[in-house]
């Protein structure tokens, strides 16, 4: 079946989502001496959601487009950098759910295994050690029944949903269902389980929503993909599965780099974008992938507005905010399972959570500090932490 552009919306919202390699491709200059230039369909963003956007066109036999891309490279979210001798991740880092069997495959796996991304399973509950103020003290059964508890509480939100009864925060279904955490080794279980994997509160979180993407991610039976997460350890940065993907069809002329929107102006009649150099762009159509977080903060301005479906729609998201602080020690000091997690129950509960995945090059940790109950239910504090050893320095 093929796209006909006729037959589409003049303006077409996707909200999806710097290093050491550099895309391949040379591109045209954002500055030109015109004012303004003509294409078919223009493609704001140039993450995930942009180069796939752009690659269905061209597969459509749509190849008069442009991708403009405020960033001095292609991948959105997916940024590395330099530390030391090795590349880290400063944005996404893992590929969530693969595929079981001859069941459905995450499309972002198909792409990292035809692109050669070296990946490592992350063990998250199968090789962990639990820690307190007094110690090394095994409370593994904790967080298994935190792991049950989710579980619960997914089941009661999908007997919700069949019953068309109104949707509750995460948080309302827990405690509907009984499973309130009330120690310190409890509430850094869920926590963990829940907080640092979604970015949000219980209490701030859809229970409905939460429980669907937990499923269509994580549950083969339910029409999701695996409960496997790969970490990416490629040297070339995570961003290489999509800026190889594009380099195999994108042409110089369809791309332009280091091109900030201010502006859009749409209309029955066509898409006119202006950049913050002057510049424009018009098009018959457009595809909008800038991310949740753009939008909501109005970095760019659309004239005129959304509709109020749409406007309602991106106030109901929020953007989770993690922050990566990374590491490196001459030596290494700390334990060979995956995962570490610290509960010190001062005034109020402090968790602390240390990650190993023994990367290939580096002993790579992810470190989740929680300051007090308060940050825990406000979600300020989640900082991911990288301990990373330089195995050819001496002792």
């Amino acid at each position: 079946m093929r796209l006909h552009l006729k037959h589409i919306t003049p303006f077409l919202l996707l909200t999806a989502s710097r290093g050491i390699y550099g895309f391949a491709i040379p591109t045209r200059e954002a500055n030109t001496n015109s004012t303004g230039s003509t294409t078919k369909v223009l493609v704001l963003g140039g993450g995930v959601a942009g180069v796939i956007a752009a690659r269905t066109l061209h597969e459509q036999g749509i190849d008069d487009f442009v991708v403009v891309e405020a960033r001095d490279e292609l991948g959105g979210r997916l940024q590395s950098t330099l530390f030391g001798k090795y590349v880290v991740e400063l944005g996404a880092n893992w590929v969530q759910g693969t595929q079981t069997g001859n069941g459905p495959i995450n499309p972002i796996w198909t792409l990292a295994q035809k692109h050669g991304l070296e990946t490592h399973i992350s063990d998250f509950y199968g090789s962990l050690r639990t820690f307190d103020e007094t110690g090394e003290v095994d409370f593994v059964d904790v967080y298994n029944e935190a792991v049950d508890n989710f579980d619960s509480y997914v089941n009661y939100a999908g007997d919700r949903l069949s019953k068309e009864l109104v949707d509750l925060t995460a948080r309302s279904m827990y405690d509907y269902i009984g499973k309130k955490p009330r120690t310190a080794h409890e509430m850094g279980a869920e926590y963990m389980n829940f907080d640092w994997e979604y970015a949000q509160t219980p209490l701030q979180s859809s229970g409905i929503a939460t429980a669907r993407n937990s499923n269509l991610t994580f549950e083969p039976e339910a029409g999701g993909f695996s409960d496997v997460d790969m970490m990416s350890i490629d040297q070339r940065g995570f961003k290489t599965f999509i800026q190889q993907e594009a380099e195999s069809f994108l042409q110089p002329e369809q791309l332009r780099l280091n091109t900030l929107v201010n502006n859009v102006e749409w209309s029955d009649s066509g898409v006119k974008a202006i950049f913050s150099d002057g510049s424009s762009i018009s098009a018959d159509y457009a595809i909008c992938t800038f991310s949740v977080g753009v939008l909501k903060n109005n970095d760019v301005t659309f004239i005129p507005d959304f509709p109020d479906y749409k406007v309602e729609a991106i106030a109901s998201m929020t953007m989770g905010t993690y922050t990566k602080i990374f590491l490196q020690f001459p030596q290494k000091f700390w334990f060979d399972t995956e995962v570490g997690n610290l509960i010190l129950p001062f005034i109020k509960p402090i968790s602390n959570s240390i990650l190993n995945h023994g990367c290939a090059h580096t002993h790579s940790l992810d470190f989740t500090q929680i300051l007090n109950v308060d940050d825990i239910r406000s979600g300020k504090a989640l900082i991911r932490t990288a301990l990373c050893q330089d195995q050819e320095s001496s002792l």
